[in-house]
């Protein structure tokens, strides 16, 4: 497993297409990032194994094609220390201990306004 150790600065994101635009805007303006955007699960397992400069996965609990869960197992089956921060509109206590235990960092309900995703990037990006 390569080291992934570069400047915390690129972005992993795959959301869900009503998502976009209410997140996206706000991250683009933040001129530290970089932003990779993948439409399904299986295109972010295969983005994040052909590069190694992403420092934090944002992954939308309900990805087109693709269980979540699946994607985040496939990207811990990579590397299992780069943060994955997965939006949920709702989720169970049960889904949630599932999603801890495959490996998300945290579980962040869709909030409607970018502010909470920043926070959460940044607590990990800083």
């Amino acid at each position: 497993m390569e080291a992934r150790n570069l400047p915390a600065s690129t972005l992993l994101i795959a959301l869900h297409p009503s998502l976009h635009d209410r997140l996206l805007s706000s991250l683009l303006y933040n001129s530290r990032f970089i932003l990779l955007l993948a439409a399904n699960g299986e295109t972010v397992v295969n983005m994040f194994r052909s590069r190694i400069d992403i420092a934090l996965l944002l992954i939308s609990a309900g990805l087109p094609d693709t269980d979540s869960f699946t994607t985040i197992a496939g990207i811990r089956l990579i590397d299992n220390r780069v943060p994955i921060i997965l939006l949920a509109d709702y989720m169970t206590l049960d889904t949630m201990r599932l999603a801890i235990t495959i490996g998300c960092n945290e579980i962040l309900q869709t909030p409607d306004t970018p502010e909470p995703v920043e926070a959460i990037i940044n607590k990990y990006l800083s």
